[in-house]
């Protein structure tokens, strides 16, 4: 049986990390709510293209603690990717005790990218609908399994 790529959504990690766009973001307020009324300090990191490309900010407010919102071309909230606002905190001390992030998989692979020097523990969660060309899930020759996107391997593009 594959393990979820989503957290127990009662636990307690402390702070906790969610980056996401597009779909992604859709996908991360339930996780992120249910985090937030157990007791964490939420952190969510929106990323989207530009304005237009910005959903559900209203939720996202609501689901988290703080809500950084990041535009590849500026034209709303930051300018960068949402690694870019992740690196900020950590630089500026921040401890993050728990990341979750869905989208595409470069950005998971960006995100674990940081995370992993700094044993952030850090789950992703792949989603088939995303753009792009990484439309694919990797099976592993043990029992025919799915390999776990949050596994080191699979970072690794192995």
């Amino acid at each position: 049986m594959a393990r979820s790529a989503i957290p127990p959504r009662s636990q307690t990690f402390g702070t906790v990390a969610i980056l996401a766009g597009s779909v992604g973001t859709a996908m991360a307020l339930p996780t992120s709510n249910a985090l937030k009324q157990a007791g964490n300090h939420v952190v969510f990191i929106e990323g989207a293209r530009n304005t237009e490309m910005v959903v559900f900010e209203d939720e996202v407010r609501q689901a988290s603690n703080e809500t950084y919102i990041m535009t590849d071309d500026g034209s709303y909230g930051e300018q960068g990717l949402v690694t870019k606002k992740l690196n900020d905190l950590i630089a500026a001390g921040r401890k993050i005790d728990f990341i979750l992030a869905v989208g595409p998989v470069p950005m998971m692979r960006a995100v674990a990218q940081v995370t992993a020097p700094l044993g952030i523990k850090t789950m992703v969660s792949l989603n088939s609908i995303h753009g792009g060309r990484n439309r694919h899930v990797r099976r592993l020759p043990r029992a025919g399994g799915i390999m776990a996107p949050s596994s080191p391997a699979w970072m690794a593009g192995v």
